[in-house]
């Protein structure tokens, strides 16, 4: 994909040595998580929460565990916006990231499973028409989907099987920054699961990306988080 200029936006042949995972890190077992009255009400419903968290798409047993391992995502929103979570599932994570950040967050999600999508209109009635169905690995066009919408937040736990070796993987990137407010922030989040993740972060370190912020409750490639603003 190339610029006005004919320049490519993410060439491929960058190639970063340093460490990826220098950067800062997050112990969330020191952080005080001070819920509003609403998510207390939430999550009080023992049955509800589980159900929630193990649809959330993390594999999670319990909330205690889903916060120290998401929360330090939220370290990433330093202001009020809106914010999209690409591959949402239920929406959970966006109503964490509203708690755990406390900013003012507009959510939106888009997720290929419509039935999650379906519970993250339950979870945020007000906002239910910001969360829609589409496979953006088969058509990355998020302005066909919110084209009068520009977020100042765009969230994406990369997928596991995404290498950026090809113009159709660097596709979503280069959509996602085009949808972004001047100032915009894109976050991209890569957990245990990958064992790719080194060479996808030192990839998009070499392509104007910043802030490795690491998950200091595992192992040393556990699971960080890389970011881009747009000018």
């Amino acid at each position: 994909m190339a610029n006005m200029d004919g320049q490519q936006l993410f060439p491929r042949k960058v190639v970063v040595m340093m460490d990826p995972f220098s950067g800062r890190t997050i112990d969330p077992r020191r952080a005080r998580f001070q819920y509003s009255a609403a998510f207390k009400a939430f999550i009080k419903n023992k049955g509800r929460l589980r159900s929630f968290v193990a649809a959330a798409g993390t594999g999670h047993r319990s909330f205690k565990v889903y916060e120290i391992t998401r929360f330090f995502i939220s370290r990433s929103i330093d202001g009020d916006g809106a914010i999209l979570d690409i591959g949402c599932a239920n929406g959970f994570l966006l109503r964490c990231l509203q708690e755990w950040s406390g900013r003012s967050l507009v959510p939106y999600g888009v997720d290929k499973d419509a039935s999650l999508v379906r519970k993250a209109k339950l979870l945020f009635p007000r906002h239910a028409a910001n969360f829609v169905a589409a496979d953006l690995s088969i058509e990355p066009d998020l302005a066909r989907i919110w084209p009068q919408t520009r977020f100042d937040y765009i969230y994406w736990n990369v997928w596991d099987n995404y290498s950026f070796e090809t113009q159709k993987e660097t596709e979503l990137l280069e959509a996602c920054l085009r949808r972004l407010k001047a100032g915009g922030r894109l976050i991209l989040g890569f957990y245990e699961s990958d064992t790719n993740k080194s060479a996808k972060v030192r990839y998009l370190l070499g392509h104007g990306f910043r802030q490795s912020l690491r998950n200091s409750c595992h192992r040393r490639q556990g699971e960080v988080i890389v970011w881009k603003d747009v000018k």
